[in-house]
């Protein structure tokens, strides 16, 4: 998850909204990946190749809770990414009324 850590930072914390649609791609990107991890084959794998064992037995019930957090956390981030975008689509609404707003003042009092 190169970059997102450091995209915070810079749209968040700094308060930079130039950076949020960046954000929010990354965000969208890496919730695709997230959501895409399933561990069902894995777990299936190991109780598989080691039936009878605590082993085999512990790897057949691992999948369904890690794939519910891989889930939540790519929910997550989809959510985060979302609002990322409409912050974005929000802040260049105001900048553009802003400067509408500045413009007519600039020619005088009407």
């Amino acid at each position: 998850m190169d970059g997102i850590a450091d995209a915070v930072d810079r749209a968040i914390l700094e308060l930079q909204p130039y950076v949020l649609p960046d954000l929010a791609g990354k965000l969208l990107g890496h919730s695709s990946v997230v959501g895409g991890i399933d561990p069902h084959i894995d777990g299936t794998q190991a109780a598989t190749e080691m039936p009878g064992t605590a082993f085999g037995a512990a790897a057949a019930r691992m999948a369904e809770p890690i794939k519910n957090g891989y889930d939540q956390l790519a929910h997550a981030m989809l959510a985060m990414s979302v609002a990322c975008r409409h912050g974005a689509e929000s802040y260049q609404k105001m900048d553009s009324e802003i400067a509408t707003a500045i413009a007519k003042y600039d020619g005088g009092a009407i």
